[in-house]
């Protein structure tokens, strides 16, 4: 199931975008609900990112442990 890890990532990319281009539309008044649900959607996609990054890395290196 942790192929599916990149595609969340994915996904909360595009919510960040498509939130931030709300923020842009309504920009004299920016809601401040939007521009907080902006970043925990940016915290979830970096979040999720790393842990992609660590477990390919985690992956790897016992893939060489394994061949060693």
């Amino acid at each position: 199931r942790v192929h599916v890890l990149p595609f969340l990532v994915l996904l909360f990319d595009y919510a960040e975008n498509i939130n931030i281009v709300y923020l842009l539309k309504t920009f004299p008044s920016p809601s401040m609900a939007a521009a907080t649900l902006c970043e925990v959607f940016k915290l979830l996609k970096w979040g999720t990112l790393g842990f992609v990054v660590v477990t390919v890395l985690v992956g790897l290196v016992l893939k060489l442990l394994r061949k060693i």
